[in-house]
């Protein structure tokens, strides 16, 4: 698994997901079943004629922007900010063991073993949804949800599981965001799958030094 970078992943999530309705927005009428039909057209009118962008320089107007940083007031809104709230692992370093892979020389016959180690981490990721109205966090938000649902066996594969959502609207802080805007923050607290190789060679292996590792 390696060490998974869940804020990139979901940023490009996010992006295919908005870029995907954009050119088939039927998904809306399931995202938004609780909405009638006018303000159903609204958000879809929404939702498919913005542009999604992962580029701070570019400065066009009717996009949204989804990027890695904090929320910045020198950029347009709105914004879809992904950021790591807190990692810290709850099981010793090195405590977990996962497969034993051959290591094979170029004459196939057998030099080492690469042992797989790793630990779990429990770890947290803030996303915010900042925008100039009310109806645009809440618009954005759900689409977040939505895609984050249909991404959890990908962040499976990633190595992220036990996946729990929680949503808040906050108050942006003035000093940073001195202009009103409204802010939709999601929480995804997960437990993430940290790994790597330790190579052993054959002898060592086989007589046991290994286990020390």
């Amino acid at each position: 698994m390696g060490f998974p970078n869940i804020d990139k992943i979901l940023i490009k999530m996010f992006l295919a997901g908005f870029n995907g309705l954009k050119a088939d927005p039927s998904p809306l009428l399931d995202i938004f079943d609780d909405f009638d039909e006018a303000d159903l057209a609204q958000v879809a009118h929404y939702i498919t004629r913005k542009r999604y962008n992962a580029d701070l320089r570019d400065h066009e107007e009717g996009q949204v922007y989804i990027v890695g940083s904090f929320p910045r007031a020198d950029m347009m809104f709105p914004q879809i900010t992904v950021n790591l709230g807190e990692d810290n692992s709850d099981r010793y370093m090195g405590d977990s063991t996962g497969e034993s892979i051959p290591v094979l020389d170029g004459d196939d016959n057998l030099i080492a073993h690469d042992i797989v180690k790793g630990y779990y981490g429990k770890s947290h990721w803030l996303i915010n949804i900042i925008a100039a109205t009310k109806d645009e966090t809440i618009w954005l938000s759900r689409c977040c949800q939505y895609f984050i649902c249909l991404g959890m066996l990908e962040l499976a594969q990633k190595g992220m599981n036990e996946i729990d959502i929680a949503m808040a609207d906050l108050r942006p802080d003035q000093q940073q965001l001195p202009m009103e805007v409204f802010n939709r923050a999601i929480k995804i607290t997960g437990v993430t799958e940290n790994t790597w190789k330790v190579r052993v060679p054959v002898y060592d292996y086989t007589t046991g030094t290994n286990l020390a590792l």
